[in-house]
């Protein structure tokens, strides 16, 4: 099991889930750098709507919203993105960034999610 892998912030292993924000597979170019983002990350971890009330923190380089978000992109299914919000919030917990009770807030908003 992957618990996390970081690359100069871009490719994140959870769970042997791969996320690669949609920004780096833009550009027609090797050498493009991938656009600048075009809105600023919520500061709370919002989930399909859902304001969790949790500091948006960043985890792995990215903030743990778009980490979700890439999930829900990913995603075949709602097992698959529900099991890899879980596995995420779960290593969040492991590193001290959230508490117990967080980890059920994330858990629920992604359970109650109409995502993917």
């Amino acid at each position: 099991m992957f618990k996390k892998v970081a690359l100069l912030g871009v490719i994140l292993l959870i769970g042997g889930l791969m996320y690669v924000p949609a920004a780096l597979t833009m550009g027609a170019g090797g050498d493009d750098p991938p656009p600048a983002p075009t809105s600023t990350p919520p500061s709370t971890v919002v989930i399909d709507g859902c304001d969790t009330g949790i500091d948006n923190a960043e985890y792995g380089g990215l903030p743990i919203s778009e980490l979700i978000d890439g999930f829900a992109s990913s995603a075949g299914n709602h097992g698959q993105f529900v099991s890899s919000v879980s596995k995420l919030a779960n290593n969040l917990l492991k590193e001290g960034l959230i508490s117990s009770q967080e980890r059920g807030v994330i858990q629920s908003c992604a359970a109650k999610a109409d995502l993917p």
